[in-house]
């Protein structure tokens, strides 16, 4: 890690714009501030995304939080147009592709052994191996942490710090990003920057403001759940195409796989001419990241976790018959 980050120059942090990957990149920043930092909606690159890079000729690339291995044929492109460029990949989703190399850092517990460790964890950990005084921040990773679920294999850090109402924090991460996108993102960085302590945190007014106007929305949205979701019960599958102005898919997917363990979920929200998707399966029964790795090929992109996915489609009903067609047969 040391040698990566004794790249100097112009240095780019690509970030998932979700509370682990904001908590992720705040963690990052408060010791390497001189990166650039970008939030994304996911991993997903193209051609376009190539020249932009390559044009911009950065030394030293990070992407945190975001499994850019399932793009491993455009990460060579860039290696091959930038032959001086350097790539760290901090990441916790499930593995395609193992990139290290003498040009690019992977780091990802999944490739030695089956845990799920959030990105701000990981960050975290990264900065203590790294000598940095990062323990007065480990709300910061907490926060991460809560925001991605990651209790199960982060229980002992989250006991040893006993910081209380992370949901809070984690919460209000969602509702900004729910309303916001991705400049919401960029603008809570900046505001855990800011911020000196939780507290402090917890006590920023737009934050409460942006949180009851998106509670308001999403019971909306929630109410219209048992008029209008799509059940198939061989497959034990719950459908659900939202209607709304804010991206909701992800929040309201966690909702109801709470609410239903067992169930498979999957929410759909149209967005101009493609579908956002999110995917539960609170009970890990079934690993719906590979479920939906398989689905998506040739119509869109996407994966994520064993019990949490997600991505884009270009072909809602294609999308739907390959689910049905993978989980009845």
């Amino acid at each position: 890690m040391k040698e990566f980050l004794s790249v100097h120059g112009k240095r780019i942090l690509f970030y998932h714009k979700d509370c682990d990957g904001v908590c992720a990149a705040a963690l990052w920043l408060k010791f390497f501030s001189d990166f650039e930092a970008r939030p994304r909606e996911g991993p997903r690159m193209d051609n376009r995304f190539v020249k932009r890079i390559t044009d911009e000729d950065p030394d030293l690339l990070v992407f945190m939080d975001l499994p850019v291995d399932q793009e491993w044929k455009h990460i060579n492109k860039i290696l091959n147009l930038l032959p001086d460029v350097r790539v760290i990949i901090i990441d916790h989703h499930i593995v395609e592709k193992d990139m290290n190399s003498n040009r690019i850092l992977h780091i990802n517990p999944k490739l030695n052994q089956d845990v799920y460790l959030p990105a701000a964890f990981l960050v975290y950990e990264i900065l203590e191996k790294l000598g940095e005084n990062v323990k007065e921040l480990d709300w910061i990773a907490a926060i991460g942490i809560v925001g991605d679920y990651g209790f199960e294999d982060c229980r002992d850090f989250l006991d040893k710090i006993k910081i209380k109402n992370l949901e809070r924090g984690a919460e209000l991460i969602s509702a900004a990003i729910t309303l916001k996108g991705l400049k919401g993102a960029d603008i809570l960085v900046k505001l855990l920057l800011a911020s000196d302590s939780y507290k402090e945190f917890l006590q920023t007014k737009t934050l409460g403001i942006w949180k009851k106007y998106v509670d308001r929305e999403f019971r909306k949205v929630v109410d219209g759940f048992k008029k209008e979701k799509e059940e198939y019960r061989d497959a034990n599958l719950v459908v659900y195409l939202i209607k709304s102005k804010l991206n909701f898919t992800s929040v309201v997917a966690t909702h109801f796989s709470e609410k239903l363990p067992d169930k498979i979920i999957i929410i759909g929200k149209k967005s101009r001419s493609i579908w956002k998707i999110s995917v539960r399966n609170q009970s890990g029964k079934l690993n719906v990241g590979n479920l939906i790795k398989k689905c998506v090929k040739g119509i869109g992109s996407g994966g994520g976790h064993k019990k949490a996915a997600g991505g884009i489609v270009k072909d809602w009903e294609k999308f739907k018959r390959r689910i049905l067609a993978e989980l009845v047969g």
